[in-house]
């Protein structure tokens, strides 16, 4: 018989079985036939429905929330060819998982969640606001953005001052390496150490602000509620 024949079968039979631990090895099957048959038209939805059945199933076996797979789950959403729905598929098994509280699942697949959205991003070209979610991804990647970030914008006070003579603060002496004084300058001024910069012009002002303000949102922000929230998991 056909495959596509098998599948309109199987359908129908899904629609009749009563048990739980029926429908969701049917729906298995009619997951299997969809994908051997490239006919995807209700795989997204043939998916969210087992989901909704694994969960129905392993909660009321003896065992309980321990029979979750998590590679299981992932490798059953990855049959969706498309970035953008395994991103909201994850985030529909999200939503079971909270409401039948089950916190170690629900983490792991937050994470995933994270890596599905990167990814979507990468498929729909939207490069420049991947480059901004990855790098407020995890905490390594915020620390790395962090110190980008002082090397980028000191380098552009080293330019507009040096260079152009646009700014013309008073810096204190940390090395005697002109570039690097800079550097450790912007670090004092960032984490208010050391000697405060004296500034005599509204756009030293201005510039000024504006890093205090970026660097405060990142670190106050990003930084210390990356690492309460790994505290938390302790």
């Amino acid at each position: 018989m056909p495959i596509d024949d098998l599948l309109k079968n199987e359908i129908e039979h899904f629609k009749h079985v009563a048990t739980i631990d029926a429908k969701f090895n049917s729906l298995n099957l009619i997951i299997e036939l969809e994908r051997r048959s490239k006919y995807e038209v209700l795989l997204y939805t043939h998916l969210k429905l087992w989901l909704k059945y694994y969960i129905l199933s392993v909660t009321r076996k003896k065992f309980s929330y321990d029979e979750i797979i998590f590679e299981k789950v992932c490798s059953k959403i990855s049959y969706l060819t498309k970035k953008k729905e395994q991103l909201q598929i994850v985030k529909f098994f999200i939503r079971i998982l909270s409401q039948y509280q089950l916190t170690s699942e629900l983490e792991q697949f937050k994470g995933y969640k994270k890596q599905l959205e990167l990814e979507a991003l990468i498929e729909e070209k939207k490069y420049f606001t991947f480059c901004l979610k990855r790098s407020l991804y995890s905490f390594t990647s915020l620390m790395v953005t962090l110190m980008i970030s002082i090397v980028i914008f000191s380098s552009f006070f080293y330019i507009l001052q040096e260079y152009f003579g646009c700014l013309s603060i008073e810096l204190s002496k940390y090395t005697d390496t002109t570039f690097l004084n800079y550097i450790w300058n912007m670090v004092a001024y960032i984490f208010n150490i050391g000697e405060k910069l004296q500034l005599d012009s509204w756009h030293e002002l201005l510039f000024m602000s504006f890093l205090k303000i970026y660097f405060y949102l990142l670190i106050t922000y990003f930084i210390v509620k990356e690492i309460t929230q790994k505290v938390e998991k302790i």
